[in-house]
């Protein structure tokens, strides 16, 4: 209704502020993620606001699609960013008619498993870079924090998107995005994939010492892929690098900063026994 638009108008103004001077990497002014995804299934089918959409032929999908747009229209100066679902529906297909264009978003997080069935995720980052999205990957089976590094009963974490991701497994994702580029995009598309990113959801996060186990050696590998050129070190050379307790960069975490990584104090000895012997 108008008064919920025009007060998420207001909301999203007074957020972009705090931003609108941030100097990171790929900033942008006047932007703001609004999410777009989680929409439960039926969400829409009790609302009275949106029977006359249903009657007219749009699905829940572009009901949701059609709403941030709306909102985008309104504010004209400022990019909305969020999850796949923002622009897409869960089969990669984006609405000519409904979906939030190209120039009016800021980035697009691509979080749908490369495993997915019975369309990859691959294939969605594709169609979101042939429409002229700005591309953020986050796979669920590759840079998903919270999902446990081994299939150990033991292992704290989550293993909905993939049995489990360790730090091989976020460091192989130089091999992913490898496939993603010579099978699914041209050289044009693949410009449209700006960066990578690692989540951890925090809703399961007890203690600051149950944060950096998640997080790390695992957001090494993550940095290993996002700064340095493809495949630079090797999986072992770049386990000698955080090192085996005594040295390297898991030990000057610890040392400098008392972080207690996963494996704390035998750095990578648990992941790769060989390299620390």
């Amino acid at each position: 209704n108008k008064y919920f638009t025009h007060t998420i108008n207001q909301v999203i103004t007074e957020v972009a502020k705090l931003f609108n001077q941030q100097t990171t990497v790929y900033a942008l002014n006047n932007h703001l993620s609004l999410a777009g995804d989680e929409v439960p299934t039926g969400a829409y089918k009790t609302m009275r606001d949106c029977s006359s959409s249903f009657a007219s032929g749009m699905t829940e999908e572009d009901i949701s699609h059609d709403f941030i747009t709306k909102i985008a229209a309104q504010m004209a100066s400022y990019k909305l960013s969020g999850w796949q679902q923002l622009v897409q529906d869960d089969v990669g297909h984006i609405s000519t008619t409904y979906a939030l264009k190209p120039q009016n978003a800021g980035y697009i997080w691509a979080w749908m498993p490369t495993t997915q069935q019975p369309v990859s995720g691959y294939t969605l980052v594709q169609n979101l870079a042939q429409a002229g999205y700005k591309v953020v990957l986050d796979f669920a089976d590759y840079s998903y924090f919270d999902i446990r590094y081994s299939e150990s009963f033991v292992e704290p974490g989550l293993y909905w998107s993939t049995n489990f991701i360790d730090t091989h497994k976020v460091f192989m994702l130089n091999d992913a995005i490898a496939n993603l580029q010579q099978k699914y995009l041209n050289s044009q598309q693949t410009e449209n994939v700006v960066g990578v990113e690692g989540a951890l959801w925090s809703e399961l996060i007890q203690t600051d010492e149950h944060l950096w186990y998640m997080m790390l050696p695992k957001l090494s590998a993550l940095a290993q892929v996002a700064w340095s050129s493809s495949h630079s070190l090797t999986w072992r050379e770049f386990a000698q690098v955080l090192g085996c307790g005594t040295s390297g960069f898991l030990d000057y975490l610890q040392q400098e900063r008392t972080i207690y990584y996963r494996g704390y104090p035998h750095g990578m000895a648990i992941e790769l026994p060989e390299v620390c012997q």
